[in-house]
């Protein structure tokens, strides 16, 4: 018989939970071995207790089940060496048949419960051979874990219950003898195939992670021209070794990469083998940008609507994240549905339709790829702050009645801003000189040199640097008085003065 290695872990968990039905701890749910079968599992605690007997007082702790249907006439030994080689690592085995139903397992033709510690072996395999005599040993100290191997015939199959009752190692089948297995079926993959999947994250919501993938085009591959074979994908390799949970396709990723697994099986045999491949889900590193905010303004006619001018371009830096801006395109669009389709592209300077905040979407395309990404652009219009026109009339008390006087400005400032905090006012004599920021006027101290003299106070919000502009008018009175002399007569009667 071909040497054939079976890996298993078997985790101990000595509450004897039951785990899911469908599993290998299960006699209706155990592995087919196969001529060519590589396994890898994860199983622990035992599944529905069974019927069965057998002599050497076995029982059930953490199990599992092994199918073997034999292709040829001859002889069927194994050897089970646990992973780590402590004395104390104990494994138990049954066999059963011939039969092809778990429900007629009956009497165990053969067993070993012997416990290597307590036998003094100078090793804890266990397992049968050629030299054995023995059908049954155990439990405890009796045998050598070993007992004679059988005689087997083509088609007929047996089951093999391996459990550990103590000890937390995994362990590795070394089958012997000369009878052989099946063969099952093979990957038909050739050098040049490639079975990893590649998937732009192209699906909303974008920069997930998520795409979603059509396994099925692995299936013609791993098949190839093999009759008599199916193939079902799954999430894990025990899901796979079992057959449970089959994913259908096209089939959304829950992880990025993802290791999927192929399950190949021959429905006439009920061999199979396992094939991972990756699914791998690539994206455009680009990210939302911060909010765009702009302040509102009366170049629409109206300072106070919450519409404002937006140069969409001055935000793709940002969107970019260090992307070379010449390897991308980019457009914007007033909607995720329309980027996602690359419809009806807006303009980049674009004034928001709705007052006050839009949101609006930005497509990056990568130009070598068909790789894309979509990210929102929210749209802030923030009011200015209140600017009152104002007039200031002060006294012309130079003694020179020209219209000409010192005025402080700062006298004004809560009726300019209506008393609201955080703002500041700078003063200039012109429009011009306001907006080019030129010869700003010393507020504490200023001689007019018209009567009236209008000048302008330039409001700025300090927290978000909004402006607004008030007209101060300034107004010297020039009232003045004469010295005169008023007579009366003391006509009261009474001369008194």
């Amino acid at each position: 018989m071909n040497k054939l290695y079976l890996f298993l872990l078997l985790l101990c968990f000595f509450n004897l939970h039951r785990i899911s039905a469908q599993s290998p701890n299960d006699c209706a749910n155990a592995i087919q071995i196969c001529g060519n079968s590589d396994i890898d599992l994860d199983v622990n605690g035992v599944g529905n207790p069974e019927s069965f007997n057998n002599a050497c007082g076995m029982v059930e702790n953490n199990t599992i089940w092994f199918r073997l249907t034999m292709a040829t006439s001859g002889t069927l030994g194994f050897t089970l060496t646990p992973e780590s080689t402590a004395i104390s690592e104990d494994y138990d085995f049954s066999v059963f048949g011939p039969t092809d139903s778990c429900a007629t397992l009956g009497q165990a033709i053969r067993c070993s419960t012997t416990n290597p510690a307590n036998a003094n072996q100078g090793n804890n395999l266990t397992g049968m051979n050629s030299t054995e005599t023995d059908v049954s040993e155990g439990p405890g100290a009796d045998g050598n874990s070993f007992v004679s191997q059988i005689n087997v015939m083509a088609g007929e199959t047996y089951y093999i219950l391996i459990d550990r009752p103590i000890g937390n190692s995994p362990f590795s089948l070394e089958w012997t003898g000369s009878a052989q297995f099946p063969d099952a079926p093979e990957s038909q993959a050739s050098i040049g195939d490639t079975l990893n999947f590649s998937q732009c994250d192209n699906l909303a919501p974008f920069n997930d992670g998520v795409a979603t993938f059509d396994l099925e085009a692995n299936s013609v591959i791993l098949i190839g021209n093999q009759t008599n074979v199916i193939i079902t994908y799954h999430n894990t390799p025990e899901d796979a070794a079992i057959g449970s949970n089959p994913l259908m396709s096209p089939y959304s990723n829950i992880s990025n990469p993802e290791v999927i697994y192929g399950r190949l099986l021959n429905t006439v045999s009920q061999c199979f083998i396992t094939v991972p491949f990756n699914l791998n889900v690539t994206g455009l590193d680009i990210i939302e940008p911060s909010a765009f905010t702009v302040c509102d303004s009366a170049d629409d006619g109206d300072i106070d609507n919450g519409i404002g001018m937006f140069n969409l371009e001055d935000k793709i830096p940002e969107v970019l994240n260090g992307l070379d801006p010449d390897s991308v395109t980019y457009s914007f669009h007033l909607n995720e549905n329309d980027a996602t389709a690359n419809t009806n592209p807006i303009a980049s300077d674009y004034q928001n339709t709705s007052p006050n905040s839009q949101q609006v979407f930005v497509r990056v395309e990568e130009i070598s790829t068909d790789c894309f990404g979509i990210v929102p652009i929210n749209l802030e219009v923030i009011p200015i702050p209140e600017a009152n026109d104002t007039t200031i009339i002060q006294c012309d008390e130079d003694g020179i009645p020209e219209g000409f006087t010192t005025f402080d400005l700062n006298q004004v400032f809560d009726d300019i801003t209506g008393g609201a905090a955080n703002r500041t006012i700078n003063f200039y004599v012109s429009l011009s000189d306001l907006e080019n920021d030129e010869d700003e006027i010393n507020a504490d101290a200023f001689d007019n040199y018209f009567n009236p003299h209008i000048i302008y106070a330039l409001v700025t919000d300090t927290v978000n640097g909004c402006t607004n502009i008030a007209e101060i008018t300034l107004e010297a009175s020039t009232t003045a008085s004469n010295d005169t002399i008023l007579e009366v007569c003391d006509d009261d009667g009474t001369e008194d003065g």
